[in-house]
């Protein structure tokens, strides 16, 4: 048989560290929160990463089509493995090189303002 407690009511009524933390949080880092969440909804959202998302897509299909396909050739899992990482590696930078050099060329394409000489006359003389 054993002994079992039948008391009263709780005495600890505090909140103890635990409203302190959930003080500072809902003071702190709420807002910055809110903030990010909006700002990594808009860029998940993009043209960009929807582009990136799609290619990923399908290095991850083609990959695992030639990991499967060294298997079925007799292969060591652990070698294709290692080997397809590598591709990926040099693809993904293939990638981001490519729209590093999109960006760069749509940088050069905008017209650079032109101070108007007359204008600055006008204004410091």
């Amino acid at each position: 048989m054993s002994l079992r407690f039948r008391g009263g009511e709780l005495l600890q009524r505090g909140r103890g560290i635990g409203g302190m933390l959930r003080r500072l949080f809902n003071s702190l880092f709420s807002p910055i929160l809110k903030t990010a969440g909006k700002s990594i909804t808009k860029a998940a959202t993009s043209n960009t990463a929807k582009t990136i998302g799609n290619a990923v897509k399908d290095q991850l299909l083609e990959s695992g089509m030639r990991v499967g396909v060294d298997v079925l050739r007799g292969e060591n899992l652990k070698d294709s493995v290692k080997k397809e990482a590598k591709h990926v590696k040099r693809k993904a930078a293939d990638k981001v090189d490519e729209f590093a050099s999109d960006i760069i060329k749509k940088r050069k394409k905008q017209p650079k303002r032109q101070i108007d000489v007359k204008k600055l006359g006008d204004l410091f003389g």
